[in-house]
């Protein structure tokens, strides 16, 4: 079992940016979810979470993982592969939930 720490936000603009290029500091959802062998959807607060198209969602994991988006189940081999200890960044191109498994 491993732990994925994520944040759900919107992007923002850096100062004399034109572009949205930073995670604002308005949080949608952010926790802690325990991940294991069999695929889950990741919770906030004992629910899924839900992404809408555009939002960021920021992870960090204890443990190698996969995590899939757009309510597509993570399997190993599918999605992305998300390495102990590295921050990841993605911006929702698909709505729907996001699915995490354990490597091993």
């Amino acid at each position: 079992m491993g732990t994925l720490n994520f944040t759900v936000g919107s992007y923002a603009k850096t100062k004399g940016s034109g572009a949205a290029t930073i995670m604002s500091s308005n949080i949608r959802a952010s926790d802690a979810f325990t991940t294991s062998t069999s695929a889950a959807n990741v919770e906030a607060d004992a629910t899924d979470i839900t992404l809408s198209v555009g939002e960021v969602l920021r992870v960090h994991a204890d443990e190698a993982m996969w995590i899939s988006f757009g309510s597509v189940a993570a399997t190993v081999g599918t999605g992305f592969y998300v390495p102990a200890d590295v921050s990841l960044e993605w911006e929702c191109a698909t709505a729907g939930t996001v699915s995490v498994i354990d490597v091993a």
